[in-house]
């Protein structure tokens, strides 16, 4: 994989992150402190600037994936969509994405053989 590839991957990830949270990217670019048109290059994959990419990751509580992770992470992005759209603002869908990956990891910790309390 190239670092065209990378960069295409990453910027997909903070889209689907974005579209997760139920944010424009006007709204989610001012509340990172970049301008609408990074944000927008960004997850098209064309802006390679690290520091901006990891406040963009930062923002959503992302991190970076293999090509391997990336289907699982799609499904799980398809999946916090779907639960965060009964939230009816987005303040309160950025929230329930929160919780709802709070308790994901919780579950993955749990899975190292243990049955999760209350089971």
């Amino acid at each position: 994989m190239d670092r065209t590839d990378q960069l295409r991957q990453i910027g997909a990830q903070i889209r689907r992150a974005r579209e997760a949270a139920g944010e424009s990217q006007k709204e989610a670019a001012a509340a990172m402190g970049v301008a609408y048109n990074t944000l927008s290059r960004i997850e098209r994959g064309l802006e390679g600037n690290a520091s901006r990419m990891h406040a963009a990751l930062e923002y959503y509580g992302l991190q970076l994936v293999t090509p391997a992770q990336s289907v699982e992470a799609e499904y799980a992005a398809e999946y916090a969509a779907a639960f965060v759209d009964r939230f009816p603002t987005a303040v309160s869908r950025k929230a329930a994405l929160g919780h709802l990956l709070v308790s994901i990891n919780q579950f993955d910790g749990a899975t190292d053989g243990a049955e999760p309390e209350g089971e």
